[in-house]
């Protein structure tokens, strides 16, 4: 093996490691929208605020690897949307944010 092979083999390995860190990890990625109007729909399915963590809740445990990404309307009350957010992490699920529609 010649010296620059012998040199980029370590280097290549190191970045490969630290880029797999900061990769997703696998798991089931179930979307949560937040209307305007402040309801809740997981996967498509209205959920009522008072059955939102324990709806995660029951999620997470049948699938522990789960990801939630958050969708908000722009116009959705800020409170629905740290309510919901507190859920997700009191569900010990990942959370993952985008801008809903």
């Amino acid at each position: 093996m010649n010296a620059k092979v012998a040199n980029f083999l370590p280097a290549s390995l190191s970045i490969a490691l630290i880029l797999a860190g900061c990769m997703p990890q696998a798991g089931v990625h179930e979307v949560l929208q937040i209307s305007a109007d402040g309801q809740y729909r997981l996967e498509g399915q209205v959920v009522s605020r008072q059955q939102l963590l324990s709806t995660l809740v029951e999620e997470q445990q049948r699938v522990p690897a789960l990801q939630v990404e958050l969708r908000p309307s722009p116009r959705a009350d800020m409170e629905a949307v740290q309510f919901a957010v507190q859920a997700i992490r009191s569900a010990h699920a990942s959370l993952a944010f985008t801008r809903g529609s």
